[in-house]
């Protein structure tokens, strides 16, 4: 490209750009909320009282995400790192322990009565190293389990800080180098009478657009193509090299850019609307018929206040976007193995108290009444005495599926732990709880007719209203229902009794 040589070169492209500076920060930002959630997630399903992911650059130890206490930042000598084992691998230790190693975490004093599972993360950028532990009371010690899904969820966090790192760089120099086209191209219009200058500035200016990882394509107002990398042909499949484009015009490119996409009049369409908007636009993506993604920039560019072409950014984000995929389908998995009873399928406690407190904050605000319904099933331990433990689990997973069936798809059901099973029927008041009886009456009684049964299906129930002017906790409502069954089971064995 030879772009000095052209009289008719256009206007300088000076361009108000808007290339904020935290841009990166923006991203960084970002992956921050996403290790944020991560944490969450990991003490959900441990559980733990506190978890930090943590990186180690030179000689500080800081906290970029953590649940459970708030964020630290030490000296490495005093920090978990060189407590790590390399190759990276979950271990086990007490807070006794690190203490009497010379760890002093910045922390409460009961850190020292905690128990830790350490594993170091792979992914390094710099002089940084990354850490994420977990800790809990020592009185519960961490399960084989626990640490297993520890371990994947890592996993998961290396890719959050792997993600960052790649494109820490990359992000910084684009928009570094994307100012410096339209300044260049300013030089080389302000020396359109010297040759020689204006022919080293093209050169300048050609080789540092086709260094970019991103493509670039410039336009002037009229949409002459002053502008384009050879990246930008490689990533929207144009004939190259990219020389031959210039001079041309713009529409023609978007035409054949378009004619790859997966639909290729939305992109036509878009770039219309950009380009008589003029309206800054970031991080569009467009999806191409060969199943890859394209991240696109667009910048309006102009001198005075007056415009005088576009500036277009594209890049290849296919690995990003199938990451952040895979990412999304984990995190949902280990939000699921943190909140769903592995036996019965139903809501655990966590799960119960957590959905829960959120349905009854929409009832406070609507106004709509609710109801708990606590269940415990009758005679548990004498089927797993007399009939063993199998029938036992086979008890629990019919009273599971009795409760679906009682209830409405829109009601929470959950397992509270042994025996214990509980559901928030909403828009249901007090006047139901004789209609919820008789349906879970008739219910076992037709489950407990059917023949060859080798026990019978029995409940104690209480039901607990609440009440949306009192806006209690869904802990207060629980405790009340379970008072409520208790009494109904000391009646059903005093009349058994008498």
């Amino acid at each position: 490209m030879s772009v000095a040589v052209k009289h008719e070169l256009a206007s300088p492209l000076v361009s108000e750009l808007d290339l904020p500076a935290t841009s990166y920060a923006t991203r960084k930002q970002e992956a921050r909320e996403a290790l944020g959630r991560l944490v969450q997630l990991i003490a959900a399903a441990t559980p733990s009282i506190a978890v930090a992911v943590v990186l180690v650059d030179g000689e500080i130890e800081t906290t970029v995400a953590t649940w459970g206490l708030p964020a630290y930042a030490t000296a490495l000598r005093f920090g978990l790192s060189p407590q790590i084992p390399n190759p990276a691998q979950a271990t086990a230790v007490s807070g006794a322990h690190l203490k009497s190693v010379g760890v002093n975490l910045p922390l409460n004093e009961a850190w020292v009565n905690w128990s830790f599972c350490l594993r170091r993360l792979s992914s390094r950028w710099g002089n940084r190293a990354g850490v994420l532990w977990m800790a809990r009371d020592t009185s519960t010690a961490f399960t084989p389990e626990e640490i297993a899904l520890f371990e994947q969820a890592a996993y998961l966090v290396e890719r959050e800080l792997g993600f960052l790192a790649r494109h820490e760089d990359i992000i910084v120099q684009r928009e570094r180098a994307t100012v410096e086209v339209a300044l260049f191209h300013e030089q080389l219009h302000q020396k359109l009478g010297l040759h020689e200058q204006s022919t080293a500035s093209g050169t300048r200016l050609h080789a540092l657009v086709q260094s970019l990882d991103d493509g670039i394509l410039v336009e002037d107002e009229r949409r002459q193509v002053q502008v384009c990398s050879n990246r930008l042909c490689e990533i929207m499949r144009l004939d190259v090299p990219s020389d031959i484009y210039v001079g041309c015009d713009g529409r023609e490119i978007t035409s054949k850019m378009a004619s790859i996409c997966f639909i290729p009049e939305a992109f036509e369409e878009s770039t219309t609307q950009l380009v008589e908007a003029k309206a800054l636009q970031r991080r569009e993506l467009i999806y191409l018929a060969d199943m890859r993604i394209v991240e696109r920039d667009y910048s309006p560019l102009s001198m005075d206040n007056r415009p005088v072409g576009h500036l277009w950014v594209y890049r290849d984000v296919t690995q990003r976007e199938q990451s952040k995929d895979l990412l999304q389908r984990q995190a949902d998995e280990l939000r699921a193995l943190s909140l769903v009873d592995e036996l019965t399928g139903l809501y655990n406690r966590r799960g119960f108290l957590t959905i829960a407190t959120q349905q009854l904050k929409l009832c406070d605000r609507t106004m709509r009444p609710a109801l708990v319904v606590f269940v415990d099933l009758d005679g548990m331990k004498r089927i797993n005495d007399e009939l063993g433990h199998d029938v036992g689990d086979q008890a629990l997973i019919e009273t599971a599926s009795t409760l679906r069936q009682c209830f409405r798809y829109s009601d929470i059901v959950a397992r509270l732990g042994g025996d214990e099973f509980v559901a928030l029927a909403i828009d249901a008041s007090q006047d139901m709880c004789g209609t919820i009886q008789k349906r879970l009456t008739d219910k076992l009684a037709e489950i407990n007719a059917r023949p060859g049964r080798r026990f019978e299906l029995q409940f104690s129930v209480g039901m607990a209203p609440y009440d949306p002017s009192r806006a209690e906790m869904v802990e207060e409502v629980l405790a009340r229902a379970d008072s409520l069954m208790y009494e109904q089971k000391r009646a059903r064995k005093a009349m058994r009794q008498a």
